[in-house]
């Protein structure tokens, strides 16, 4: 009686931590890793789809507006049919809404950005890049923002979505008008979509992306193909062996014509 009195408790301790391992076994099995790398992220990934937004017909220093969402079927102001890749749209969020996406040429409003950025059009919004291909793993992009009254400086938060809109991962990265800030991601899982917010100044600057890569892992080369070559020393037993056939054979001959 003793022992069932001085093990019960035990026995329920080690069961509670049992249970309690296998569940969070089962919540942590999503990894998202993040990146700065650029170059590294690339060279790990050499296959991934490219898009950029420099067929938009934008002058240096103004902007031209777009509707959402901006995806392959786009037929606006900014882009024509066949001009934005198949399986990824950008889309303000909440939307999409006309007229809610923007295009930048260079040096817009002295913030010294580059030509070609996409952004949201609505200090409000919030920019969402939707992945529809189930073997998007890996996406890597070049962040930034752009303020109405100059140079633009903040902090982006970076969210990304797996199935069913799951929240799969996120981080935190500083981002400028100069759109120098790079962020790598790759997913043990489908990515669905991947949404970037403004931290700092979200009532003053609009945020969003230079270019983007996205697509599925590489693929592993072919197992090679192992061929048996035989050894010296199989040859050596091999040549015996057809020797011992020959000897062999000449003996019979000799027996059957003596």
């Amino acid at each position: 009686m003793r022992k069932a009195v001085l093990y019960t408790p035990l026995r329920v301790l080690v069961s509670t931590l049992i249970f309690t391992l296998a569940a969070f076994g089962l919540t942590a099995s999503a990894q998202v890793i993040f990146s700065s790398d650029e170059a590294q992220f690339l060279s790990d990934n050499p296959d991934l789809d490219f898009q950029n937004f420099l067929s938009a017909p934008v002058p240096d220093g103004t902007f031209v507006v777009c509707n959402a969402p901006v995806d392959a079927n786009s037929n606006d102001d900014c882009f024509t049919p066949g001009q934005i890749l198949p399986g990824i749209a950008f889309i303000d969020n909440p939307g999409p809404d006309p007229g809610s996406m923007l295009v930048f040429g260079a040096d817009y409003a002295l913030n010294a950005n580059p030509r070609g950025p996409l952004t949201t059009n609505t200090f409000a919004d919030t920019f969402d890049i939707v992945f529809s291909a189930s073997d998007t793993t890996r996406v890597g992009f070049v962040a930034g923002c752009i303020d109405s009254t100059g140079p633009c400086s903040d902090q982006m938060t970076v969210q990304v979505f797996g199935e069913g809109d799951a929240l799969i991962g996120s981080t935190s990265v500083a981002v400028s008008s100069a759109f120098t800030s790079f962020v790598g991601v790759t997913s043990e899982e489908t990515i669905t979509r991947i949404n970037l917010s403004d931290t700092i100044n979200p009532l003053t600057a609009v945020e969003g992306i230079l270019n983007i890569s996205f697509g599925a892992p590489p693929t592993p080369p072919p197992a090679p193909v192992v061929t048996n070559i035989p050894t010296l020393s199989e040859w050596g037993m091999i040549a015996t062996a057809l020797m011992l056939a020959a000897f062999g054979l000449l003996a019979l001959r000799r027996r059957r014509t003596a």
